[in-house]
């Protein structure tokens, strides 16, 4: 529950400093949800293995 959150209060955070939202703008967010998401697994895996 925390973690959407941070979502949403980043995202309206986002929406505030940039008017400007393009789909440029939505697929760099994508991106970068993908890439903690790997990370998170990763980390997770590492954990387990430890």
């Amino acid at each position: 529950a925390t973690r959407e959150n941070k979502n949403r209060v980043f995202l309206a955070l986002r929406r505030s400093l940039n008017v400007r939202s393009g789909p440029e703008d939505f697929l760099l967010d994508c991106a970068l949800q993908m890439d903690v998401q790997r990370r998170k697994e990763s980390l997770r895996m590492w954990q387990l293995e430890v």
